[in-house]
């Protein structure tokens, strides 16, 4: 196919009826409604395994890692390491956060006034948070590894 020919075919297919089905859009409404049922999701705004290592400097949190998410008012600043998930959740206030991995039970977290929570032990493997606070839509973590 040459040029020519292309353009013509591209003439042909955009001069037909362009408008979108009502059947079409109300699957497509449907679509990004389902994408919406298990909450919003936050962003990882900050992950300290991205931060080059600074040579020389002593006095480091050796093996921990820092991780914090932003949703629409809400932040999630967590602390990783072999001993186990300490977050915040900001601003403070009622909450309850659930530790996800897939292969074990969601893990309850109990969050006091401070927006503060511990998990014992690092996950295995990938995890996810989830927020819920009253009044307000869930949020999720995106899935992170230890």
């Amino acid at each position: 196919m040459d040029d020519d020919e292309l353009v013509r075919v591209l003439g042909e297919s955009l001069a037909g009826d362009l408008t979108v089905s009502a059947r079409a859009a109300d699957a497509a409404r449907a679509a990004y409604d389902w994408m919406q049922v298990g909450g919003e999701l936050a962003e990882l705004v900050f992950d300290s395994a991205d931060q080059p290592e600074l040579a020389g400097v002593r006095g480091g949190a050796a093996g921990v890692r820092q991780l914090t998410y932003q949703a629409a008012g809400l932040t999630v600043e967590c602390e990783l390491s072999v001993d186990g998930v300490v977050g915040e959740v900001l601003p403070p206030g009622p909450a309850r956060v659930r530790l996800q991995a897939p292969g074990s039970a969601d893990r309850e977290l109990e969050v006091d006034e401070r927006g503060r929570f511990v998990a014992d032990g690092q996950p295995a493997g990938p995890f996810s948070l989830r927020i819920a606070r009253p009044g307000r839509p869930e949020v999720a973590t995106p899935w992170s590894l230890p």
